[in-house]
């Protein structure tokens, strides 16, 4: 075993093919689940292979070529990461062991939703989605509700733009809520409290994405408001 210059102590390990791999965490050593991670060549600064950080925070990348390159991981509501350059030779796996993404900077709110809670029997969190202008439901947009720990659960909007989540544990999650067409509505911190049921007092609201933009789900372009 032997050690690259990456600005830590990064073991090299020796197998068939060349790659990367590691695991990405937020300041508290929760895993960010969903994280883009993309292999760029020097000097042309040019993406040659990507993947996403999987459920347990992982990521592995193999089939590089020797050669020289960088880094570059992303996740919205954080700060880009960018690692190297950095030499890769023919046959080693770079492990990064734990990298942090810190916290990005709260951009100003559009729209800043508030979550009213009552007495209930189990926890629940529920809420409706809807376009700003024409007040119009939006039906079939995927929420995602996520602990930083790798648990997601999903629920999708119904055709009066209400979803629900039965029985959430109790802690602190992130909302995210996307449709195809557009621009995704984030809530950085929701709490759920035991033997509350929790709603969201205001619609939560979609804008549609300009013309010619795809605005995927996981594009930075594509946040309305990262709040609470």
């Amino acid at each position: 075993m032997r050690y690259a210059a990456l600005g830590f102590a990064v073991p090299v390990l020796l197998s068939a093919a060349s790659g990367l791999r590691g695991t990405v965490v937020d300041p508290t050593g929760a895993v960010v689940v969903g994280s883009d991670v993309a292999v760029v060549a020097k000097p042309e600064s040019m993406a040659v292979r990507s993947t996403t950080v999987d459920a347990t925070g992982h990521f592995r990348i193999d089939g590089l070529n020797a050669g020289e390159y960088a880094l570059k991981i992303s996740q919205q509501g954080f700060e880009t990461r960018v690692i190297g350059p950095f030499r890769l030779s023919e046959g080693e796996v770079l492990d990064f062991g734990s990298v942090m993404l810190k916290l990005g900077p709260v951009p100003n709110c559009t729209h800043l939703p508030t979550v009213a809670s009552r007495p209930a029997k189990h926890a629940s969190l529920e809420g409706r989605v809807i376009e700003p202008d024409s007040k119009d439901v939006v039906s079939g947009a995927r929420v995602r509700l996520s602990d930083g720990r790798g648990r997601i659960r999903t629920a999708f909007t119904d055709e009066r733009g209400a979803f629900k989540f039965s029985n959430p544990t109790a802690g602190r999650y992130r909302l995210q809520v996307s449709r195809r067409g557009y621009r995704d509505f984030i809530v950085n911190e929701v709490e759920i409290r035991a033997g509350q049921a929790s709603m969201f007092e205001d619609s939560l609201e979609l804008v549609h994405c300009p013309k010619g933009d795809e605005c995927s789900p996981n594009r930075e372009v594509g946040t309305t408001a990262i709040c609470l």
